[in-house]
């Protein structure tokens, strides 16, 4: 079924970018990360020689959700877009019995009220936003969802179940905990059948994966609220930008400061780093930065740029990166460098090469010389 859908496609270039530098297996060819892949419901993107999105892409921005470095954008960002939406509708009067409430569905989940705002689908909404939401004023978090089971973005509700998961433990962990979230299953009447199906494959419709708003009037005169300034600081993510510029409002005025956030921090072991420096060299984000001088090397992590992609572990020939304890707020508002670890360098005797200290005092290849000519 999926093959005769790919097959008849007449649509236009999608509306999503590819940034092949960042990709994971652009930047390290024995990584096999393939989150773009799996999430696909086309099976319109390509991974040999750098990611590609092909002829026939719907535009559902699943591949934006689930890419863990940023490769694959949209302009305007779907979180701020749908951030900028909240905006709006906490602005607007609402009736009795509703205000606070956020509602949010997906394409194929059926209108129960109005001023809600509609996705392509559940799965392009992030934590980020959720989390976001609730710091907004938000008291309640209702999601409508529809029958997966017949959409085909239907691996779009395992990335909704994770995001799902990680929003109510930051909530949780945030001290936001009273905010209500919760998901409904409404499923529209005038779901499309297996005719409407087959006959959709001759002109196969693309979707809009931007959020957009449902029964507004005069949206002109609501105009989100000017009071989220976004920090353009290079190479951190958007979602994280926005995210961080907000929490550093909301929580720091509520004396949370310190509350733990949901990815992890990177940590070197010093007995194990060679300080050949790969970790900083392939890091997507410039989240890990290396310093050498004549004696010593410094690695250092800004843990608000990591996306906790996990290409430095890959990566490293000695296995001493991990992850290690939660981020903290505090961690991310102040924009500085952590220091993971200091290697003290020496000259090999031999070469003159700068190496860590060795048993031997020469470098890994001048030892292999030493035991060729000893052979």
């Amino acid at each position: 079924m999926r093959f005769l859908w790919n097959l008849a496609s007449d649509d236009p270039a999608t509306d999503i970018s590819v940034e092949a530098r960042d990709c994971k297996r652009s930047r390290l060819r024995r990584s096999r990360c393939e989150k773009c892949v799996e999430v696909c419901p086309t099976d319109m993107i390509a991974l040999d020689n750098g990611p590609r999105i092909m002829e026939g892409c719907v535009d559902c921005g699943l591949c934006i959700a689930a890419c863990p470095t940023g490769a694959f954008r949209k302009s305007p960002d779907t979180d701020h877009h749908l951030v900028s939406l909240m905006q709006i509708l906490r602005a607007r009067p609402k009736p009795t019995g509703t205000e606070g409430t956020l509602v949010i569905r997906c394409h194929f989940a059926q209108r129960k009220r109005r001023h809600l705002i509609t996705v392509s689908c559940l799965g392009v909404i992030s934590e980020f936003s959720m989390v976001i939401a609730a710091a907004l004023g938000f008291r309640e978090i209702r999601l409508l969802q529809g029958d997966c089971s017949r959409c085909r973005l239907r691996p779009g509700e395992l990335l909704f179940d994770k995001s799902l998961d990680t929003t109510r433990m930051l909530l949780n962990d945030l001290g936001l905990s009273k905010v209500l979230l919760r998901v409904d299953q409404k499923h529209r009447r005038d779901a499309v059948n297996r005719r409407q199906f087959l006959s959709g494959i001759t002109n196969r419709p693309r979707i809009n994966s931007m959020p957009s708003l449902e029964h507004v009037e005069d949206l002109d005169r609501c105009s989100p609220q000017p009071d989220l300034v976004i920090n353009d600081e290079k190479n951190q993510p958007d979602k994280r930008r926005l995210l961080i510029d907000l929490l550093r409002e909301k929580l720091t005025a509520a004396g949370r400061f310190a509350a733990p956030l949901w990815w992890w921090k990177l940590q070197i072991d010093a007995a194990r780093c060679s300080a050949c420096g790969v970790c900083a060299l392939v890091c997507p984000r410039g989240a890990i930065s290396e310093e050498r001088n004549s004696d010593h090397q410094l690695i250092r992590l800004d843990a608000a740029r990591c996306t906790n992609c996990g290409l430095c572990i890959e990566a490293c020939p000695d296995n001493a990166v991990t992850f290690g304890e939660p981020v903290h707020l505090s961690d991310c508002v102040d924009g500085k460098w952590e220091q993971l670890v200091k290697t003290q360098l020496h000259s090999c005797p031999v070469c003159g090469d700068t190496i860590t200290p060795t048993s031997t005092g020469r470098c890994t290849t001048c030892d292999r010389r030493q035991i060729s000519l000893v052979c």
